[in-house]
């Protein structure tokens, strides 16, 4: 971060800053996550980068999220969507959406939590991103399942699960295991569910 302030690279301190938000949300320390993501936005506005605003922008979507802040989570995640989809940055944009659906879903909105959610699916499978689809997936099947639709719910767990098993990053394979076992719990898969779970920890 001073190396990147002592040879005036503003868009370095703004990445660095968004960085080290992301790893204190990830340490639990939201209140410090918070601080940074704002700073690295500011500076963004300040050196008119759109594209580096994006990314603090969700930081903050999450930090909402995480202290179940939906009015703000809402708030972030609908400027993030909004700035990708101005500069055309789709599969980001997309990962958005499945986010803001995700917000829906907890605010209750689940008829608007599943269109979004299979919105952000359809594209990004178009656009052949299998880890942001993983993620899209695993939201959407939740949205079905609190719409009642069980066996739709299964299918797009099980997608997730399929995409999840060619990737190496533990986070999607974590996020499709869940959504397949809620699905299974729904359909009465008592020990299947318990079962995925159990291969989680």
């Amino acid at each position: 971060l001073q190396l990147f302030r002592e040879v005036h690279d503003q868009r370095g301190v703004g990445s660095t800053l968004n960085n080290l938000g992301n790893v204190q949300e990830e340490q639990g320390k939201l209140a410090e996550a918070e601080k940074n993501f704002l700073l690295s936005l500011d500076l963004n506005k300040k050196i008119n980068y759109k594209a580096g605003e994006s990314y603090p922008l969700l930081g903050l979507s999450d930090v909402a999220y995480r202290r179940d802040d939906m009015k703000a989570a809402r708030q972030w995640t609908e400027q993030g969507l909004a700035l990708r989809e101005e500069l055309k940055i789709t599969n980001q944009a997309e990962y958005s959406r499945a986010a803001l659906a995700q917000v829906a879903l907890e605010e209750g909105k689940t008829a608007d939590a599943e269109k979004m959610a299979a919105e952000a699916v359809r594209n990004l499978e178009k656009a052949d991103v299998p880890e942001f689809t993983v993620s899209a997936n695993a939201v959407l099947s939740a949205a079905l399942l609190a719409n009642g639709k069980v066996e739709e719910a299964q299918s797009s767990a099980q997608r997730a699960l399929t995409l999840s098993a060619k990737l190496l990053s533990a986070l999607p394979k974590f996020d499709a295991g869940i959504a397949a076992a809620r699905a299974d719990t729904a359909a009465g898969k008592f020990d299947v569910a318990k079962s995925r779970l159990t291969s989680l920890l």
